[in-house]
Formats: C-alpha cells, sequence, structure tokens
C-alpha cells in the first residue's frame, strides 16, 4: 500500500511520455495547423456521442463484478478476472485489423468507391473470422490444460470461464467489422451507440438472474450474451454495406475447419495422457496450428495463398 503512489506514477508517467512522442510526431508531420472553435463545434456532439460507448462498455462490465463479488464472493470474482486478462490479451490481435484498415476504408467511403468499400468489408470479414474463429476453438481446446499449468491448479475452476470468454474473441471481431468499419464510416454512429447501449443492459440483466446459481461463470455467460446481442443488432444496422449470405459462408467455412482442428487438439491430448501438461500443451499447439493450416491449404483459401504468393514467393500460388 505504501507504494501505490509509485506504482501510479510510474503508469502515468510512461502514458504521459507516450503521448508526448506520438503527438510530436503527429505535429511534426502535419505543420502548422490552424484552430478554429466555429469550425470545432460541428465535431462536438459525435465526439461526445462516441466517448459513450467506453464508459457504457467499462461500466457494465464492472457493475457485472461488483454483483459477482456481493454474490458469489471474492474467489469467483478472482476466477472471472483470471479468464478476463486472458481474454484481454487475445483482443489486442483482434482489434488490431481495425487499427490499421479503418483510415482506408474511411477514405474509399468519402470517395463514393463504394466498391472499393465493400472489398474491404469483405475482405475484413474474411480476416476476422480465418484468425479469430480458430483461436476461438483453440482456446477451448487447450483451456483444461493451459489454466492449471499458468494460473496454478488453485485457479483450475477459471478453465470454463476461458471457454465461455473464447467465442466473445470472434463476436467482438465481427463487432469490430460491423461497428467501427461500417457504421462509424457510414456516419451512423447513433445506431452503433445504441447497440453497445442495448447489449449493456441485457448484460447486466442477464448476470442479475443467473450469478447466484453460476457464479463467476455466471458473469462471463451474460458478457457472452452482451456481445451476440450487438453483434446481432449491428448485423442489422449495417446490412445494407456487405452481403449476409457471404458473410455465413465465410464463418460456416472456418468454423467447420476449425472444428476439425479442436478435434485432433483433443485427440493428441488423449493419446498424451500421463505425460506432462507442458508437453500436451506444446503438441496440442503444434497439432492445431499443422491441421487448420493443412485444412485450409487443402481447400486453396484464397488468403493464404495471398500470402504465400505475396510473403514466400510462391510461383504456384495464384493471386
Amino acid at each position: 500500500a505504501s507504494d501505490l503512489w509509485l506504482y501510479v506514477l510510474i503508469n502515468s508517467a510512461a502514458l504521459l511520455i507516450g503521448q508526448l512522442v506520438t503527438w510530436s510526431a503527429l505535429f511534426a508531420d502535419l505543420g502548422k495547423i490552424h484552430f478554429s472553435f466555429r469550425a470545432m463545434k460541428k465535431h462536438v456532439a459525435p465526439m461526445l456521442l462516441l466517448s459513450v460507448i467506453p464508459c457504457v462498455s467499462l461500466l457494465y462490465t464492472a457493475v457485472n463484478k461488483v454483483i459477482l463479488g456481493n454474490v458469489a464472493g471474492a474467489t469467483e470474482v478472482g476466477y472471472y478476472n483470471q479468464a478476463f486478462k486472458l481474454y484481454t490479451i487475445c483482443m489486442g490481435f483482434v482489434s488490431a485489423l481495425s487499427t490499421v484498415i479503418v483510415p482506408r476504408m474511411a477514405m474509399h467511403f468519402k470517395k463514393g468507391d463504394q466498391a472499393k468499400f465493400r472489398q474491404f468489408v469483405n475482405f475484413s470479414i474474411r480476416y476476422v473470422s480465418i484468425s479469430t474463429i480458430p483461436l476461438t476453438f483453440g482456446l477451448i481446446g487447450i483451456a483444461t490444460t493451459f489454466v492449471p499449468l499458468f494460473l496454478g491448479a488453485a485457479f483450475a475452476p477459471a478453465t470454463h470461464n476461458v471457454m465461455l470468454f473464447a467465442p466473445c474473441l470472434f463476436l467482438a471481431g465481427v463487432a469490430d467489422i460491423l461497428g467501427l468499419q461500417i457504421l462509424l464510416i457510414t456516419n451512423q454512429s447513433k445506431k452503433y451507440t445504441l447497440s453497445i447501449i442495448i447489449g449493456s443492459i441485457v448484460s447486466f440483466a442477464t448476470n442479475i438472474f443467473v450469478v447466484a446459481a453460476w457464479g463467476s461463470e455466471g458473469t462471463v455467460f451474460s458478457f457472452f450474451i452482451a456481445n451476440l446481442v450487438i453483434v446481432a443488432l449491428q448485423l442489422y444496422f449495417a446490412r445494407k454495406h456487405y452481403e449476409f449470405r457471404y458473410f455465413l459462408k465465410i464463418v460456416a467455412k472456418y468454423t467447420f475447419f476449425s472444428i476439425i482442428m479442436l478435434f485432433a487438439m483433443l485427440g493428441i491430448k488423449y493419446l498424451l495422457q500421463g505425460q506432462s501438461d507442458i508437453l500436451i500443451l506444446v503438441y496440442q499447439l503444434i497439432t492445431g496450428v499443422y491441421v487448420y493450416l493443412l485444412c485450409l491449404f487443402l481447400s486453396k483459401d484464397p488468403l493464404l495463398f495471398q500470402i504465400l504468393y505475396r510473403k514466400v514467393g510462391w510461383k504456384h500460388v495464384k493471386k
């Protein structure tokens, strides 16, 4: 407790330095900037509307955690927190695409190039599906080995929480496409905000009903339901800017491959019964990656072949 001020100082200073470096580089590229309060007025309302989104998301997550602690106790909160940390780590990988692709999509939409805009949307759907669906099934496959090994045997009950969080990775990736890459760029920020608020309300209500019976698993389940509701609403709101049949086709394809991968990973675990957990985990990961890539290769997946053509220079691979 006596070192709390030092902890806060280190984190705050690191954040401040990072922002100073970022903004100094930005101003160097932009050159002289002319500020006009009159021109800024039209941007205030949209910015305030968008600022509601992270606040609401943080609020319902925090409130659900408080409810969990009051109803089920601190131990269940610990199980939830550890699983949520793993989810947060994986989310950094999931959200990276939007950070890179949104500016280019916004440029094409502003120019009125709908064909190019839809091309980016289709690419995002395929990229998110090819990466997050196997990640979801992979986490489910290694959870019973990974959680006790890296978090300790005391956190073994958090295994089910990790499994419940896993599908949220795919849902969050889809929400990034529909929300950030479509609704915001196409000036539908109100619909984007509405979907987040409704999802938060549903999550809170669900948690109230299930937390007493299911404990931390109930809180994770309410988080999953919130993401499901958000994606369902955004699928409807953004329907004019993507092809739903294409979306289902892509999701079904990579789900099928990921299920094959999951069975292979579980089969390896069964064959290696009695071996050390770290050995089982390594073999599960190697098997999962190999089987999934093999499925992509045999199906002549265009995204995999595009990567092989551009990065490896394999002449037998078509663009």
